[in-house]
């Protein structure tokens, strides 16, 4: 049996002995890689230390970055993270006595404008312990910072768990992440997708292995809807683990049906073409219901996907605008899209064609556009740390 690995992430110009000294470009590493692209076998590493890490790499890459971690620790493996105390950190730049003073402090919370350098998030230590928990790390404790005396910081440290529907979830996360992610920049978009998608995943796992095999199928359906890929992803993550509970799910397999049938690209360009309100309600929640329906009749048909798909969503509209290219249902996606149609409903006012205007305006209000932002003046609160 191999022995167990022991890893220092972002080492920079530290090496510790014992340890593979992780680091993208820095002179004391043993191993050129990313924080969130390892070449280590899963469950292989006994240890994972990140000093002075997660800071740089943001609120979705340090979320990225964890679910590698979990996946490369052994179950039981020790997980120690440190970083910048963001509310001390604050407090000694006001209260710095002079200019120097408050530049070393700006330093420490804002790092330096060198490749590599900058750091991108500070983590509220509530905010850090939601992003382990949410990826299923446990026994968490906070000690005091060990490296960078005298600079206020903390550590964390946790303990890989075992649970089944965090192994999946994360191992999807890491290969979305390696594939380019979900297809979206959008910081709300991927807020959306943590409880659109993998809320829903973890809890159908964790529904089957508790024998609720019809709540699982439901939570399924409802992420499917929003991403067939992935679901269809974590379908083959489930067989290659072993997990015999994936077989008694059927609406995995239509996820993997519809992954292969174009359905997300004719969804999205349906709703470029052919959103319009109907029967009182609006296009959105229209297709939202469009697109749950058509899951449970690919389900009930496993082998005719491609032709429920063309039957349910019909592309005979007008194609006046690029049609997203996002890998995922989302309300964000939603709200971008009916933007777009307004942007183009004033340039076809400006040029005097008022049809094509008034046709995309009314389009645009299908969307529900109005109704998923805030009034005028409203605040908006888009802070990952709020809504981690």
């Amino acid at each position: 049996m191999a022995d167990p690995v022991h890893l220092h992430l972002g080492c920079g110009f530290v090496h510790l002995p014992g340890r593979w000294n992780v680091d993208l470009a820095g002179p004391a590493a043993d191993l050129r890689a990313g924080a969130a692209v390892l070449p280590f076998r899963d469950e292989s590493a006994a240890s994972v230390e990140a000093y002075q890490l997660v800071e740089h790499l943001g609120w979705f890459g340090t979320l990225e970055a964890l679910a590698e971690w979990h996946r490369v620790l052994a179950p039981g493996g020790r997980l120690t993270v440190e970083t910048p105390d963001v509310e001390p950190s604050f407090r000694r730049f006001l209260d710095a006595p002079d200019r120097p003073g408050r530049a070393e402090a700006l330093n420490w919370i804002c790092g330096h404008e060198t490749p590599g350098l900058a750091h991108r998030f500070l983590f509220p230590r509530d905010a850090l312990v939601k992003l382990l928990e949410r990826v299923g790390f446990a026994g968490l404790r906070f000690a005091d910072a060990r490296t960078h005396a005298g600079l206020p910081g903390y550590r964390l440290e946790a303990v890989r768990g075992g649970d089944l529907a965090h192994r999946l979830c994360n191992r999807l996360r890491v290969e979305l992440a390696a594939a380019g992610g979900l297809g979206t920049p959008e910081q709300a978009a991927r807020l959306e997708l943590e409880e659109t998608l993998f809320e829903p995943l973890a809890c159908a796992v964790r529904h089957a292995e508790a024998g609720a095999w019809s709540e699982a199928a439901a939570c399924v359906r409802a992420a499917t809807v929003v991403s067939a890929d992935a679901t269809a992803r974590l379908a083959r993550h489930a067989r290659r683990c072993g997990w015999a509970g994936a077989a008694r799910i059927p609406a995995l397999r239509a996820a993997e049906s519809l992954a292969t049938a174009g359905w997300l690209r004719r969804l999205w360009t349906h709703l470029a073409r052919c959103a319009e309100p109907r029967d009182g309600d609006d296009a959105r929640s229209i297709v939202w219901s469009v697109a749950t329906e058509l899951v449970e009749r690919v389900e009930r048909e496993p082998g005719s996907a491609e032709r429920l798909v063309v039957e349910a969503l019909p592309i005979d509209g007008p194609a006046e605008l690029p049609v997203p290219e996002d890998r995922c249902l989302t309300r964000a996606g939603v709200v971008r899209l009916a933007r777009t149609m307004r942007t183009l409903a004033a340039r076809a006012r400006h040029r005097g064609d008022a049809a094509a205007a008034e046709r995309l305006g009314r389009r645009a209000r299908a969307l529900g556009a109005a109704r998923l932002e805030p009034e005028p003046g409203a605040p908006r609160d888009e802070r990952p740390d709020g809504n981690g």
